[in-house]
């Protein structure tokens, strides 16, 4: 193994943000939610709180993950979630809600976003709002640790909370962002889930 006098640095989480922040000058809250693939959406969650209580006017928020490197494509691996069904044919292997899934497919990536109250970007008369955040919440499964319940039954729950705190109905929801992994169990839970919230009892009306 590579002497890296600095590698227990490089692991921690916080020592992106931190490193941002060192490079522009920012002291005020620097936080590193670490929850695998939800990190970025608590990130989000934990801006939005942050501005909706008074404590900023302004959050640079983002995440990002490394998992070509040789400790998590084993991982993911030894977990049954990376795709193998498909090495002939790898244009094809990553197919979320599909019959034939067979695993997710490993990438690296990454993305930030700026976060503020809607009163500040009015004061700076912001012609660029691409969203809003109405809401958030997180919830657990108590389950297991790799893999959520067969009836969705934490996302529901999540879902739930929000809507009722943005005030939307299930008609009012045009789009659900799913999580895809491409993994039987993954992907058969948030299904549930969403036919749950819009009360289908068929697959195929998700869509309608």
């Amino acid at each position: 193994m590579q002497n890296d006098k600095l590698r227990l640095i490089k692991q921690m989480p916080h020592m992106l943000p931190a490193v941002i922040a060192i490079e522009h000058g920012i002291r005020g809250h620097v936080s590193a939610p670490s929850a695998a693939s939800a990190g970025s959406a608590q990130a989000i969650g934990e801006a939005y709180r942050l501005i909706k209580d008074g404590y900023m006017d302004w959050v640079l928020v983002g995440g990002l993950d490394f998992n070509c490197d040789q400790n998590a494509i084993p991982g993911m691996d030894a977990f049954g979630a990376v795709s193998k069904t498909f090495n002939d044919n790898p244009e094809h292997a990553c197919r979320p809600f599909d019959k034939k899934r067979a695993g997710t497919i490993l990438a690296d990536g990454g993305a930030m976003i700026l976060l503020e109250s809607l009163e500040k970007a009015e004061e700076r008369s912001c012609t660029n709002i691409y969203a809003e955040v109405a809401g958030f919440a997180q919830t657990s499964d108590a389950f297991h640790a790799l893999r959520p319940t067969d009836t969705g039954v934490g996302l529901i729950k999540a879902i739930q909370t929000v809507m009722t705190q943005s005030g939307l109905q299930p008609k009012d929801i045009d789009m659900f962002n799913c999580h895809a992994t491409s993994t039987p169990k993954g992907d058969q839970s948030e299904a549930k889930c969403i036919k749950s919230i819009l009360g289908c009892t068929d697959i195929t009306k998700m869509s309608a």
